[in-house]
């Protein structure tokens, strides 16, 4: 730096050296430097581990999606034993032999035109339909009275 002297155009240029930096202490430097360390150290750890849960977890769903596969072919392969022995079940029955095992040794007999009742298959949801047929009939409150009723005779 140029510092002006007196009466003199000359400048006088003192030399200004830089302060000698404090030492720091050992052990401070170290915490410092360790506790940055430390926290990156713990990230990487962290990532790591869930990247290793992540892939644990892919690995598996892989494994039941495996086992399931080949579950559903012996399933369908059982199946199909199941369908063809059924088959075969069918195909060896008698129906002669049947009925005169069931007349000579059980004492049964074919029903009389009296005993025999046909029932009317077109209407397949039976249950459903009379349930409906009564909530047009008797409203909501008619279908809850009935199923108090029947509730309580079920508990009594």
């Amino acid at each position: 730096m140029r510092v002006p002297t007196n009466g003199s155009s000359a400048y006088k240029y003192e030399r200004y050296y830089d302060e000698p930096k404090k030492k720091a202490k050992k052990g401070a430097v170290k915490k410092h430097h360790t506790k940055k360390l430390g926290s990156n150290a713990l990230a990487v750890i962290a990532v790591t581990g869930l990247a290793f849960i992540l892939l644990f977890r892919y690995a598996c769903i892989t494994e039941m999606s495996s086992r399931l596969a080949d579950l559903k072919g012996k399933y369908d392969e059982l199946q199909s034993v199941a369908v063809a022995k059924d088959f075969e079940l069918e195909q060896e029955v008698d129906l002669k032999k049947v009925e005169e095992i069931a007349t000579g040794e059980l004492g049964m007999q074919r029903p009389e035109k009296h005993q025999i009742v046909y029932v009317d298959m077109q209407n397949t949801d039976y249950i459903e339909s009379a349930s409906v047929n009564e909530s047009k009939n008797g409203g909501l409150l008619a279908v809850i009275t009935g199923a108090w009723e029947k509730l309580w005779e079920y508990f009594n």
